[in-house]
């Protein structure tokens, strides 16, 4: 097989993306002239300050094109699974289809069964782009100019964070000739879990990787890594995990901490609309202010959500944004990184007299990370307007929460695109790695609203 020669070289993936927010122009409310005003950001939290989520890995057997940032569809500057957009290719590149029937049952199976003491949903069913997931690529490309001694790349996520990175698993490098196919996916998981090399060659995470005898269950043991000086992310993050010993990872302890252990009992319950407004079928005076949002709880306690914009007066076009969601699938973004649910997820806010009169349309929908999703439709009727501000943009950049509120962002996500390197480890930089958070709160002249508290994870 012709080697391709797309991947980020060793020295490019150095580049640390630090989850730092800056602001850019969204639609949010009105200050008290009627001009349409940002919503203030809120402080990132350091890291390790959440409790265990969900997480879902994709693994997709079928054609996958690639596209590295900055230069993703959608007008996407940041690696985004759903997005088919990251930094382990260097321009656009098309993987084929993978493996046969046997080989992919193979696979999924040897997957499920590493992977079922953690919280973590496997699926060959693309999520909907507002769910945040990992997304594995299996391929048999040979890359000879590789410098991968795992036969893969993948974004590390120090400390389990972001959830929307990509891992490819090649057929072989110049410094790896030989792979199994779960051995290496395990690996390249491990990375997307915030997990690093280590010396125990019976953990997933030991390298060099014996593709011969490839390790298939996470230890519950602290062993020292391969390159202690050489971390990637900072040291209290795995030391939590071993007594605040540093030098040293325990994989599945860490496993557990980021994702929690696997339900008893399958979730089939939908998370649940608690309110939401305006009221459906509701008339609004041209005298009053209000604002589009809703709150929601799921027994899972973490879940994603949207709001889309179907209907509105021409007049009110520029104003108010198509939709509003978590992961960056709208340019209006939702962070909900830490569960917050119940919080309101607030879309829009119009002052009095601000916004054009006719009739608004909009559907709210939430999603936990079991694919359970429950929707629900407001429309209502604007009287006795002027015609209102055209002063917003929501356009300029994406818009970031904490479990509701909305907030300007172009910030990058915590983690480093990485793949193999020398002596066994397979990346090189380092960072505290962590998505930074967004505003949170009531938009414009709205009071802020308490951010919940935010209970340290234990470990």
């Amino acid at each position: 097989m012709t080697p391709i020669r797309t991947f980020v070289s060793l020295a490019t993936l150095t580049t640390v993306l630090v989850g730092g927010l800056s602001a850019s122009s969204a639609l949010a409310a009105a200050d008290g002239d009627g001009s349409w005003v940002q919503i203030p950001e809120r402080p990132a939290l350091p890291a390790l300050d959440y409790d265990p989520r969900p997480g879902v890995l994709f693994v997709p057997f079928e054609e996958v094109t690639l596209t590295a940032p900055p230069n993703c569809k959608d007008g996407t500057t940041q690696s985004n699974s759903a997005k088919d957009c990251s930094g382990v290719v260097s321009s656009e590149t098309t993987f084929p289809a993978w493996g046969d029937a046997t080989a992919q049952m193979d696979l999924m199976t040897g997957l499920q069964t590493a992977l079922d003491p953690y919280n973590v949903v496997i699926t060959n069913t693309r999520p909907d782009p507002y769910v945040p997931y990992h997304m594995l690529i299996m391929s048999d490309v040979d890359d000879g100019t590789s410098e991968s001694t795992v036969c893969g790349f993948a974004g590390l996520g120090c400390d389990g964070v972001p959830r929307n990175q990509v891992a490819l698993v090649l057929g072989s490098t110049m410094n790896c000739m030989e792979r199994d196919p779960l051995g290496t996916a395990l690996y390249l998981f491990g990375r997307l879990s915030g997990l690093e090399s280590i010396t125990d060659t019976t953990d997933p995470m030991g390298t060099p990787l014996d593709a011969m005898n490839p390790a298939t269950a996470y230890q519950d043991a602290c062993t020292a890594f391969t390159a202690p000086d050489m971390l990637n992310c900072v040291s209290a993050i795995h030391a939590q995990y071993c007594n605040d010993m540093d030098g040293v990872q325990n994989s599945h302890q860490e496993l557990l901490g980021v994702y929690g252990p696997r339900p008893m009992d399958p979730d089939t319950t939908a998370p649940t609309i608690d309110s939401i407004s305006p009221a459906d079928g509701s008339t609004i005076s041209a005298t009053e202010s209000w604002t589009v949002t809703a709150t929601a709880s799921d027994d899972s306690g973490y879940y994603v959500a949207m709001w889309e914009t179907l209907e509105i007066p021409p007049a009110a076009e520029g104003q108010v944004p198509d939709c509003a969601a978590t992961n960056r699938a709208c340019s209006v973004e939702f962070m909900n990184d830490y569960a917050t649910t119940g919080a309101p997820w607030d879309f829009f806010s119009a002052p009095a007299g601000a916004a054009p009169g006719g009739t608004y349309r909009f559907r709210f929908t939430a999603q936990d990370m079991y694919g359970n999703k429950t929707s629900q439709e407001i429309s209502f009727t604007v009287e006795g307007a002027s015609g209102g501000s055209t002063g917003g943009n929501t356009s300029a950049g994406s818009t970031s929460t904490t479990g509701a509120g909305t907030s300007t962002s172009g910030g990058s996500t915590g983690g480093i695109e990485s793949g193999g390197g020398a002596g066994g480890d397979d990346s090189s930089g380092g960072c505290s790695c962590r998505t930074s958070g967004g505003g949170q709160g009531a938009v414009g002249a709205l009071a802020l609203l308490a951010l919940g508290a935010i209970r340290r994870r234990r470990s």
